[in-house]
């Protein structure tokens, strides 16, 4: 493949169809290893407004904004890319829900409140955070589809509270052999 089918031209990260190939490659990684790993969204709060009041290209360097302050706390194997236009993943190999949760939060921590100046007026960055995890021996998930559900769905919750938040996972209801057939 080409790097433009695979990069975003606007801030040079992996398009979203690039997660599906991590979080198959994570998995297979971790039920081969026994090790855990987590996933985490992070999204741009006030989005559609900012949208609305400096277009595509504000958006964009805001996303680039938060991309970079991501990149200065991975790891060199961790795997980061666009969820969405305002939305940012991260795989992390060999982190449980806990290590999500402090990488989300040297992130929030880093650029919350911070301001970007854009052409129209001046940004005050505020991160919403969604994140899940699975480990082969404690399965929580059913596979990598369901943990990727999860994570959106703890993405919406903490933006839908108000934003700034950051929101692990609900974790699913256990699984017994009678009831997993369906």
């Amino acid at each position: 493949m080409r790097s433009e089918q695979l990069l975003s031209a606007s801030t040079n990260l992996f398009k979203r169809k690039m997660l599906d190939v991590f979080l198959g490659a994570e998995y297979a990684r971790s039920v081969r290893t026994g090790r855990p790993f987590a996933l985490v969204l992070a999204g741009v709060d006030r989005a559609q407004a900012l949208d609305q009041i400096a277009g595509d290209e504000a958006r964009a360097r805001v996303v680039g904004v938060v991309a970079k302050a991501i990149d200065k706390h991975k790891r060199a194997f961790d795997l980061m890319g666009h969820f969405s236009p305002t939305e940012v993943f991260v795989v992390l190999p060999d982190n449980d829900g806990d290590g999500a949760r402090g990488f989300a939060e040297r992130i929030r921590r880093e650029l919350g409140g911070s301001k970007i100046a854009l052409p129209n007026f001046e940004y005050r960055v505020s991160l919403s955070f969604g994140y899940a995890f699975f480990h082969p021996v404690n399965n929580l998930y059913r596979d990598r589809n369901e943990l990727l559900t999860q994570a959106e769905a703890a993405l919406f919750a903490a933006a839908s509270s108000g934003g700034n938040r950051i929101v692990a996972a609900a974790r699913p209801p256990t699984r017994s052999p009678s009831n997993s057939k369906s």
